[in-house]
C-alpha cells in the first residue's frame, strides 16, 4: 500500500465518522432546511476540524504505519 493509498484510508477514517456524528447532531436542528444548506452547515464545521485537529493527530499516531516501505514481496 502507497504512502497515498495510506491517506486516503486515514481521512475516510476521520471522515466517516465526523460526518456522521455531525448529521446527528445537527439533523433535528436543520429540518426543513434544503439539501445544500444542510450541506453547507455540515462541512463548515467539517473541513476545520478535520483539517485543523483530527488529521494532524491521526497522522501523529499513525506516522511510522505512513513512512513504513510499501514495497511488496514479488
Amino acid at each position: 500500500m502507497t504512502r497515498a493509498h495510506k491517506m486516503v484510508l486515514v481521512t475516510w477514517l476521520a471522515v466517516y465518522p465526523l460526518t456522521t456524528g455531525l448529521q446527528a447532531l445537527l439533523g433535528p436542528l436543520m429540518v426543513g432546511l434544503a439539501l445544500p444548506i444542510k450541506t453547507l452547515f455540515v462541512t463548515l464545521i467539517m473541513v476545520p476540524l478535520l483539517v485543523m485537529m483530527i488529521l494532524p493527530k491521526m497522522v501523529q499516531v499513525l506516522a511510522v504505519w505512513l513512512a513504513a516501505d510499501s514495497k511488496t514481496e514479488d
